[in-house]
């Protein structure tokens, strides 16, 4: 993971915390939300993927083969799963915090589209990572954004040992309240089955979210 950077030239004194368009956001300043989407709309990320994690703005790599097959068939095996009341979101923004606007790989909320014309969802009944090459920040600074905002259940489809961590129970850690964890973590393998907290009665095959063998 890596500050994203828009393509630029000399960089002028910042007005009001957004510098001017066609300067670089300094590595070292912390974002707030609404100072990240000021600058979607002052056109600093065209042609970037990026997104806002503790206030850091971070370049999102781009998925391998693998990864983009799993993000398709796990959002359809879910969408399957999740009807009424609940939309499943692909890569889209979560409001998590005031310095947080991440982009699971699939997120399921509750309610229907037009629930979030004005603004993102600030939660999810269940996300999900994709990960192959993302596996180290998936399994320690996303575990630790997610369980912090409350999330009740955050999954990991890993590709690399073809299993399915999940992780429940959000909690803040005794001697430090500020750091947040999941106190309860299940590994699944692929021959195994899951039923999701907010869906309990609907078993989802591992091998459902795994592309095939080579």
């Amino acid at each position: 993971m890596s500050v994203a950077y828009p393509q630029n030239s000399a960089v002028a004194p910042p007005m009001n915390g957004i510098p001017p368009r066609g300067s670089t956001p300094s590595p070292r300043r912390h974002w707030s939300s609404d100072e990240y989407y000021r600058l979607y709309e002052l056109g600093f990320f065209e042609g970037q993927r990026v997104q806002l994690i503790n206030g850091e703005i971070i370049e999102m790599a781009s998925p391998t083969p693998p990864r983009a097959t799993a993000l398709m068939m796990t959002a359809r095996v879910l969408r399957q799963i999740f009807e009424d009341g609940y939309i499943v979101r692909q890569r889209m923004p979560l409001s998590l915090a005031n310095n947080s606007e991440p982009e699971p790989d699939v997120a399921v909320v509750a309610g229907n589209d037009d629930d979030y014309l004005i603004a993102h969802p600030h939660t999810a009944a269940l996300v999900v990572e994709i990960s192959d090459t993302t596996l180290r920040p998936d399994q320690n600074a996303k575990v630790a954004l997610y369980a912090a905002a409350g999330i009740a259940e955050y999954w990991i489809v890993n590709l690399n040992a073809r299993q399915l961590e999940v992780r429940r129970q959000p909690t803040a850690r005794a001697e430090n309240e500020a750091e947040h964890f999941y106190s309860q973590i299940l590994i699944f393998q692929e021959n195994e089955s899951v039923a999701p907290l907010a869906a309990p009665q609907s078993l989802i095959e591992v091998v459902a979210l795994l592309p095939q063998r080579n």
